[in-house]
């Protein structure tokens, strides 16, 4: 693990452990997971506030681990399809940059997290450090007692809020109605797992609005809109990629010369949006050096309507959109 810089000793620390991947080893006490995560990231200088989330299906593991795992000051967290779900839960959205991010899973399931958590300013710990916690609790921590407030969740009933007992999770672990769910996702969901959807890994960028001195909005005209009005540009990075050949870096100039010859020389925002985990890590990181925000929806372009309807809501009127 890398050495913690002046910044990220102090940020936020989030560590999402696939319980199911990665199982407390036989013979260990799971109330050793969250001092020897401690221990690791005091060693390498981290020293601010930590979250430990165990996510998974968690009717498959024993329910003694469980509760070990809960008292130790770790929250737990139900997923419908287990390790790919990992997308679901990363929500930088709570935890603005900077901020630390360690996920202990399997690396084949997102290889590029580690590129997009960097692109999108967020620091991650040597994401996937082990094929087994074993490495982690051999190192000595002890059992201690712990005040850090924990609670669990489910992200196949959509529970609100989240549960704070241990004795509440079980009785929802068993309840009818988290298996009614279950049962009717399994119904919908392909035999394979689905390509993992994510949550917005940038917050968009909130373009200023063009104000009058009383500080409401004004349009003049359509042509002083169009010339001095802010333009947002939504690009479906999916359904419409870099063409092979060409240089990713250099679609943000093109749409800036375009609209200059068109006369839109206003404030401009460029937004790439889509399941950016699909796209090449090298694509992105060009795409993102020429100044223009990565945004990623859970499916694609069937949900950029919705992200083109709330921005423009977000920063207009007046605003041209393209």
């Amino acid at each position: 693990m890398k050495k913690a810089t002046q910044e990220s000793a102090v940020a936020v620390t989030n560590v999402f452990w696939d319980i199911n991947m990665c199982p407390v080893p036989e013979g260990y006490d799971p109330r050793l997971v969250r001092p020897s995560l401690e221990r690791l990231l005091e060693k390498n200088g981290y020293h601010g506030p930590l979250t430990v989330t165990a996510f998974g299906k968690l009717a498959d593991v024993p329910i003694d681990m469980l509760r070990g795992v809960f008292s130790s000051g770790i929250n737990l967290l139900l997923v419908f399809n287990g390790t790919s779900d990992i997308w679901d839960i990363i929500d930088t959205d709570e935890n603005p940059s900077p901020a630390n991010f360690m996920v202990i899973s399997d690396p084949k399931v997102c290889p590029d997290i580690t590129g997009i958590l960097l692109l999108t300013k967020y620091n991650p710990l040597q994401l996937f450090p082990y094929d087994s916690i074993e490495t982690l609790l051999a190192e000595g921590a002890i059992v201690a007692e712990t005040a850090v407030p924990v609670l669990w969740d489910c992200l196949v009933c959509c529970r609100d809020p989240p549960g704070r007992s241990f004795r509440t999770f079980e009785e929802h672990l068993s309840s009818e109605e988290h298996h009614e769910l279950l049962l009717l996702e399994s119904q919908y969901c392909p035999s394979e797992p689905p390509v993992p959807p994510v949550h917005n890994l940038t917050r968009p960028v909130k373009v200023p609005l063009l104000e009058s001195k009383s500080g409401s909005c004004m349009i003049e005209d359509w042509d002083s809109l169009k010339s001095k009005g802010n333009t947002i540009v939504f690009w479906d990075i999916n359904s419409c990629p870099v063409p092979p050949d060409y240089d990713a870096s250099m679609v943000g100039p093109c749409i800036k010369l375009f609209l200059k010859k068109a006369g839109y020389s206003g404030p401009l925002s460029i937004i790439a949006v889509g399941v950016l985990t699909v796209v090449p890590y090298i694509f992105l990181s060009k795409v993102f050096s020429s100044g223009i925000t990565l945004h990623n929806v859970p499916y694609g372009p069937s949900d950029i309507l919705d992200f083109v309807y709330y921005i423009s809501c977000q920063n207009g009127p007046p605003l041209n959109i393209m």
